[in-house]
Formats: structure tokens, sequence, C-alpha cells
């Protein structure tokens, strides 16, 4: 009776096993088909808009044509962005440059010293390009390990001569180590990280800020598969500038803004 026991409980073992193998293999084959389903996403979306496809010319494929057409949704928009009333972000990838923007004004331009893109941008078509980047993109939300706002203490005076002499003083800005992610339409992910990790709280402050990242992109994950729904996918641009410049464009920018992005 033992030895059944023994064989019934090895046996049960060996099936759960199975079927958390399985489970596992088929949440993986959705994870490696997320990129294919996101480009097949953004081609719908692409589609979607008959007149766009309908005029967008052929002819706009030939080599010496694809950057002309390129320059020009980018100027077109950088035109849209301008007529924001708001600091907005501009990355153009083809000359490695970040910057703030006011209505059309650069106010803030950074060279990128690094930066890293998704294979998915190279396999847009340049239809699909001009569609994605001709208007400005949405930020969604928005996450640093960088303070935004400066903190302000006030001291009570003791009378109103003191009051007169001191009205107020700022706080020196708490400086963290730079790391930012903005989630902006159709999934894309900006990452932003200050070039030089040079101490152990910066290599603490990259591990933590990574692991927030997978962390949510896990649970998120998960909650796809249990439900039974498509895996989505991110594609992402790192980014790297010096420390400074990284602060000053996060802290300069709105809660709600706007993106341009030009393909390198």
């Amino acid at each position: 009776m033992k030895k059944i026991a023994e064989y019934i409980n090895h046996k049960a073992v060996v099936y759960i096993v199975v079927i958390i193998g399985m489970i596992l293999l088929v949440w993986g084959i959705e994870v490696a088909v997320a990129p294919y389903n996101k480009i097949t996403e953004l081609q719908k979306f692409v589609n979607s808009d008959t007149i766009y496809t309908k005029n967008f010319s052929s002819a706009n494929n030939l080599p010496e044509m694809v950057p002309l057409v390129q320059e020009k949704a980018y100027k077109n928009a950088l035109l849209e962005l301008s007529r924001n009333d708001s600091i907005e972000l501009v990355i153009n990838l083809s000359d490695s440059t970040i910057a703030l923007v006011f209505k059309g004004v650069m106010l803030h331009v950074v060279p990128i010293s690094e930066f890293e893109k998704d294979k998915l941008f190279d396999k847009l078509t340049l239809k699909q390009e001009v569609k994605l980047f001709s208007t400005p993109l949405a930020i969604q939300s928005q996450w640093a390990t960088i303070v935004k706002e400066p903190i302000v203490e006030r001291q009570a005076p003791k009378d109103t001569l003191e009051a007169s002499v001191t009205a107020w003083k700022p706080d020196t800005l708490i400086q963290n180590p730079a790391f930012a992610i903005f989630s902006l339409d159709h999934g894309i992910q900006i990452l932003l990280e200050q070039e030089e990790i040079s101490t152990a709280q910066d290599r603490v402050a990259l591990h933590r800020f990574n692991r927030r990242i997978w962390s949510q992109k896990m649970k998120a994950s998960v909650n796809n598969f249990v439900r039974q729904k498509k895996q989505d996918y991110q594609p992402t641009i790192t980014i790297k500038l010096p420390v400074d410049d990284l602060r000053s464009i996060y802290r300069a920018l709105p809660d709600s803004c706007y993106v341009v992005l030009k393909n390198a």
C-alpha cells in the first residue's frame, strides 16, 4: 500500500509539473509573439485612416524621397506642437538631440550621449512611420527618481520688522540620481538615464528603477494571461543624457504634455 501511495504521489507531482510547464510554455509563446501583434496593431491604426492611405504616394518610398518625407512629417509635428500653450519635448534621434520647446521656440537643446531603440522601430514602413510621427504623441504617464517640485521653507516671523526682511527662503533641491520613464501613445516608452553611473547610490537607483519597470510589466503580463488577453508590447527608446540636463528637462515638463519624435 505504501508503494502504491508513493507511486500515486509521484504521478501527481509529474502531472502538476507538466501542467505548470505547459502553462509557462503558452505564456512564453504569447510574450514572444507580442512584438508581431504590436506591428499588426500599428498596421490597423494606419489603415483605418483611409484618406491618408489613399493619398500616400508610392513615390515616397524612393530612396531620394524618404529623408524628405521624414523631414516633412517631423516639421508637421513641430507645427502642431507649437499651437500648445505649454512646454513640450522634442526628441530627434536622427541628429541625436533632445529639446524643450515652447510655441515653436527651442528653449533648451541637449545632445544625446547615447541611445538604444527597439528593433520594432526599424521594421516600420515609411507609411506607418509618417502616420505615427507626423503628430505629437501624448505622454500618458511619467515617473522619475527626480524631485520635480522645489521645497520652499517658510519660518513664521517674530514681528512685522522680521517679516519684511525675510519673506521666504527656498531650500536646495534634492539631487537624487536621475532616471525617468515616459509612456506615450501607442504604448511607446521613452527611458531617460543619466550617462554616468559612478557611485553606489547611482547603481542602487538604477537597479530600483529597472526593477520597478520590470515589476510593472510582469504584473501586466500576468494579468493579460489570466484574463486571456493579448500580451501588450511596449517598444522602448533608452536615451542617456548628462545628469544635470536630464533633471532640468524632467522638472520643466508639465504633468500633461506632448512629445515630437523623429526616428533615426
